[in-house]
């Protein structure tokens, strides 16, 4: 996904703007259904057919043809198995042939066309949030945390690729030449050129993508260069006292290609291990942290906490800051509640975030977003421990349930007066 105006940013952005994205890939639906909440106005071409009958013969025909309609968003649903997004709402502007007010369904399918672009326009309702900015930057980045790093090489070649759930994109090619050799040992002038070889496709490694965190890291060559810019990368690694690379080094999946061009990627993706990481890879990161936050449960040491107000009171606390503090919110809390709670939200993360915490906004379609929507949505891992934070929410709800009257003993009334049983 990519603004259409090429000079707009994400920061530059006016709360009340509308903004015009162009749609890449299918990919960028899913993106846009994460972007896309109730009560904005979405404007997008769409498909109408109208009615036609010929004066003089009275033949009737049928005319379709595209149209830009404006509607304010009601529901929006996204179907990854046909590459489309449905946004529901009623046409808010004027437009030939229809009437403001009127329900419409906005179809925003993806189509491998070059003679049509697929965009859309975007106006929020509450304006441009933290929560919706970061939405916007994450759809108009391509390197994203989930995304695999892909190079297919070989001697003197080397192409990296950033793989994301739906599309490859080529950033960098590194071509020195192969090194030729004067016998079956390689000479020291020979060895020099494999690893200035080497050495350019780790630098074009890091300026490829974001290295500050460990990614999948494919490597894909004939015969055994994979294997050696594997040992080279653990080597420089140890040497540079980088921790991420020398994780990224260990576990990188080494695939056999028939050359090293850039076009045998496809190949490497049809093996079945990468096929199942490219799968797994976009929620690998969730999954983890989820799986700490129930360990940290289990052990009950006080830092992990669910439940928007138990999570408020530890945000309050500054509990949710630096040093390791995690907020996790589903994403679809953000998508579908009226502006006052939605505003509640967008503090919490504001909140965290100025402190110093990380925020995760993790989906449904994943067990990751499954497993907090069943706790409500909102949890979080505290920086230190925090007691009986639930204590004053849940005396709350007896009071509640027992309608003020103590939570102990049953009441009957009864014509003479009341009676304990």
């Amino acid at each position: 996904m990519r603004f259409a105006n090429k000079r707009q940013t994400v920061s530059g952005l006016e709360a009340e703007e509308g903004v015009k994205l162009l749609i890449d890939d299918p990919e960028d639906l899913w993106h846009a259904h994460n972007l896309i909440n109730e009560g904005d106005l979405v404007d997008a071409p769409t498909l109408r057919t109208s009615r036609v009958e010929a004066p003089s013969t009275h033949n009737v025909v049928y005319k379709t043809e595209y149209l830009n309609l404006t509607v304010k968003v009601k529901s929006v649903f996204y179907d990854p198995a046909v590459s489309e997004l449905k946004v529901s709402g009623f046409i808010a502007r004027d437009a030939e042939g229809t009437v403001l007010g009127q329900h419409h369904t906005l179809t925003i399918k993806w189509e491998n066309r070059k003679d049509r672009q697929l965009y859309f326009t975007l106006w929020k309702e509450d304006g441009w949030d933290t929560v919706a900015r970061e939405a916007l930057s994450e759809a108009l980045n391509p390197d994203r945390p989930e995304s695999m790093i892909a190079i297919v090489m070989q001697e003197g070649l080397s192409n990296i690729c950033l793989v994301t759930g739906h599309r490859t994109i080529l950033r960098q090619r590194v071509n020195t030449g192969r090194a030729r050799k004067a016998d079956e040992l390689m000479n020291k002038k020979v060895r020099n050129k494999v690893q200035s070889f080497y050495e350019q496709t780790l630098l074009a490694l890091r300026a490829s993508a974001d290295l500050s965190m460990p990614r999948t890291l494919i490597l894909a060559s004939p015969g055994f260069v994979a294997h050696s810019f594997r040992e080279y990368l653990a080597q420089a690694a140890i040497k540079q006292e980088d921790k991420v690379l020398q994780k990224m080094a260990n576990e990188a999946i080494i695939v056999h290609t028939s050359t090293g061009q850039v076009h045998n990627l496809n190949e490497v993706l049809m093996s079945p291990e990468v096929e199942k990481t490219v799968r797994n890879c976009k929620f690998a990161a969730a999954s983890s942290i989820m799986d700490r936050f129930y360990e940290m449960m289990r052990k009950e040491d006080g830092r992990a906490w669910y439940g928007f107000n138990t999570v408020s009171k530890a945000v309050s606390e500054g509990a949710v800051g630096r040093g390791g503090g995690i907020l996790l919110m589903n994403i679809a809390l953000f998508r579908a509640v009226d502006l006052p709670t939605r505003k509640k939200y967008v503090a919490l993360v504001d909140k965290v975030k100025a402190d110093g915490g990380e925020v995760r906004l993790l989906s449904n379609e994943h067990e990751s977003g499954q497993r907090l929507d069943a706790l409500g949505g909102v949890a979080a891992i505290l920086t230190y421990p925090m007691f009986e934070l639930d204590l004053e929410e849940n005396e709350e709800e007896k009071t509640k349930a027992h309608d003020g009257k103590p939570n102990t003993e049953e009441w009957e009334e009864s014509a003479e007066g009341t009676t304990i049983i």
